[in-house]
């Protein structure tokens, strides 16, 4: 199945009912454990009938990697406003295709998709950056924030979640001193919470330790303190 016809066949009937699976159990489980951060689902666990079903009951936003994720999670019904979606990969006319879609964030790593996500965008579009070398940082913000219709919001990070948002707070704040623009929202990637495998006392051991690591971090540089978003591997 293409994208166009994944956007063509966008499902409009809610599921409704049915009991909810092991899977949508373990969701649930985690958005509690992780509090106050928030869960982003990763796109493969739509898969699962129970997960999809209690993920559009509880609007909860879907981490996507690929155009084949997209399509999953536009079969599954997913509103797009939910989706972030990570641009690396997709072509210039996916991007075209998925910013028409009018998906609720995306992820960019370099000036290029940068400029393809400007030129396509009609409507604002919510943009966030995952970048760690500061000079490129400075070369995707300035890029960004020089187009109409993006509006950037983020940084994105991924390795231990606990040493992770510290550094993304760091990028906050390097944001905030040299472009004068204050971000909201940090987004923790492929963070190592699995299911069936992972306990719910290894899912609250994550909550806490990031939790933690953003007091200290916000502490130190005296930044306010931004939304943390958690995505599982």
């Amino acid at each position: 199945m293409t994208l166009a016809t994944s956007f063509r066949s966008l499902i409009q009937a809610r599921h409704e009912g049915g009991d909810h699976s092991s899977a949508a159990r373990f969701l649930r489980e985690c958005r509690d454990a992780l509090a106050p951060a928030e869960l982003s689902v990763p796109a493969a666990l739509l898969a699962d009938a129970g997960a999809a079903q209690w993920c559009r009951e509880h609007q909860l936003s879907v981490d996507v990697a690929s155009v084949g994720k997209l399509n999953s999670a536009v079969a599954a019904d997913i509103d797009p406003w939910l989706l972030t979606v990570d641009a690396h990969g997709f072509t210039a006319a996916e991007l075209a295709q998925m910013a028409d879609l009018g998906v609720g964030r995306v992820v960019v790593d370099d000036v290029a998709q940068v400029a393809e996500l400007g030129a396509c965008a009609d409507q604002p579009l919510d943009v966030v950056v995952q970048q760690e070398d500061s000079d490129a940082l400075d070369a995707v913000v300035v890029a960004v924030l020089t187009r109409r219709t993006l509006r950037l919001i983020g940084v994105r990070g991924g390795g231990d979640p606990a040493v992770a948002v510290g550094l993304l707070i760091e990028q906050l704040d390097h944001i905030r001193r040299h472009h004068d623009c204050l971000l909201t929202r940090v987004y923790l990637g492929g963070v190592a919470i699995g299911y069936p495998q992972t306990t719910a006392a290894g899912v609250r051991a994550v909550g806490v330790a990031v939790d933690e690591a953003a007091t200290d971090a916000c502490a130190t540089l005296r930044f306010p303190r931004p939304v943390v978003v958690i995505g599982p591997s």
